[in-house]
């Protein structure tokens, strides 16, 4: 049942953000291919031996320059909002894993926070919650080693 930590590591997609250093605005990050870099993970109370982290790669970013983003991986669209230079990226389903012949619908939920140093530079952290629903979800997370509900929190960076 590697399915749950392949669906973990395929729901850590990438953000990213920037700062136009107006001094205090709200910084509109620049449009165009960002790449994204993984970092560390910082919490995991899904308490993985080897918790599934990103690869680096690229991703595209659309600012609307009205305090909100569009961020596209290839596989995965959503939106986004920045405020002064703080970036939020709202918790969004991203996986659903019908452990059949169990009775376990596993979900992963990720959201996005972050920060942004410029207009073409950024830094935050993913938090991937996953949870459970079912008469066979202990059953289904001992088979992949976790116990249900839990999160997987990984830092990262991103340039323009």
């Amino acid at each position: 049942m590697r399915l749950l930590a392949i669906a973990l590591a395929a729901s850590f997609v990438a953000a990213g953000c920037g700062s136009d250093g107006n001094g205090g605005g709200t910084i509109n990050p620049n449009s165009g291919t960002w790449l994204f870099v993984p970092g560390s993970i910082v919490d995991d109370t899904c308490e993985y031996a080897d918790p599934p982290t990103d690869p680096s790669g690229d991703f595209a970013m659309l600012s609307t320059g009205d305090g909100t983003f569009t961020v596209n991986d290839g596989d995965v669209v959503f939106d986004c909002t920045v405020s002064g230079s703080a970036f939020n990226c709202p918790e969004r389903l991203t996986e659903t894993i019908d452990a059949s012949p169990l009775d376990a619908i596993v979900s992963v939920h990720v959201s996005i926070t972050g920060t942004f140093s410029s207009a073409n530079a950024a830094s935050g952290r993913q938090t991937a919650n996953v949870t459970c629903v079912g008469a066979d979800c202990a059953a289904a997370g001992a088979a992949v080693g976790v116990t249900f509900p839990c999160s997987v929190s990984e830092t990262f960076t991103a340039t323009n």
